[in-house]
């Protein structure tokens, strides 16, 4: 499923507060950026985190679909590797 057929269909969904910017003492009390991890401050630049909406976090959503060409096949090997090292038993 592509993000604008996710969003036609089943409209805009709120950014996890861990990735909000808590750039008001308010935003802080609300929990904004609390929880975030830096993924350049881990190894390789990974970490791993949700970076998608619950919803869609729980439906095992995605949109990116890197092909196999150029610098989309680094990144699809990248990611696959990722993948390996940070899976959940």
């Amino acid at each position: 499923m592509n993000a604008l057929k996710e969003v036609r269909e089943n409209g805009l969904l709120p950014v996890p507060l861990h990735l909000r910017n808590a750039s008001t003492t308010l935003h802080k009390e609300w929990g904004y950026g609390r929880g975030y991890k830096y993924p350049h401050a881990f190894p390789q630049a990974w970490v791993e985190q949700e970076y998608l909406p619950h919803e869609l976090a729980q439906r095992k959503a995605q949109f990116y679909f890197p092909k196999n060409e150029g610098a989309e096949a680094r990144m699809h090997t990248w990611l696959a590797s990722r993948k390996r090292t940070t899976r959940k038993p």
